[in-house]
């Protein structure tokens, strides 16, 4: 009896602890259904990335996007600039999820919790 009750102890520990944490989008936009003018730049290094980039804080990046807001409406999206690396294959995951999650700065804004990447 025992066995069965750490056993499902156990179990329903191990189901809680594979749900990833999630925390709803801070959306400061959300262009979804719109047309936008979305412009991709790619870079064949991390290292080339960054170098163009030149951030002033010094800070490497995966990728980043940059998107243009008309004047006086910050709900709307006119321009959006992804900067990413190409992905070295049909099967560089970690590259296309960096173009995804900047994909999703177009749509939805600057989105992360405050002070996460």
């Amino acid at each position: 009896m025992n066995i069965k009750i750490i056993g499902t102890v156990v179990l329903a520990s191990l189901l809680v602890s594979c749900e990833p944490s999630q925390s709803p989008l801070n959306k400061t936009h959300d262009i979804t259904g719109e047309y936008v003018d979305i412009r991709v730049q790619t870079f064949s290094s991390q290292r080339q990335l960054n170098k163009f980039l030149k951030r002033k804080d010094g800070e490497e990046v995966e990728g980043l996007a940059q998107w243009a807001h008309p004047k006086g409406d910050l709900t709307k999206v006119k321009r959006c600039d992804i900067y990413v690396v190409e992905p070295n294959g049909s099967r560089d995951y970690g590259q296309m999820e960096t173009w995804g999650h900047e994909l999703m700065h177009c749509i939805y804004g600057s989105y992360h919790p405050e002070g996460q990447r």
